[in-house]
């Protein structure tokens, strides 16, 4: 039996010194449930993980259900 595993695609759109447009795929991070509570907790450790300053972040999210 196979088992499906629930994931967040997590990228970062960002402005370049030159004020330039640019876009980052970080990683897929497994999402134990898919409720808000879970995914901020999931996206915030993993962008502490990864070392990423945040002070001048501001976000914007979409979310699709497959069913």
């Amino acid at each position: 039996m196979s088992q499906q595993k629930t994931q967040l695609s997590a990228c970062v759109r960002y402005l370049t010194d030159t004020f330039v447009v640019e876009e980052a795929f970080l990683s897929f991070v497994e999402l134990p449930k898919k409720d808000a509570q879970t995914i901020s907790e999931v996206l915030l450790n993993n962008v502490q993980h990864w070392g990423l300053n945040t002070s001048k972040w501001r976000g914007q999210g979409y979310m699709a259900l497959l069913q």
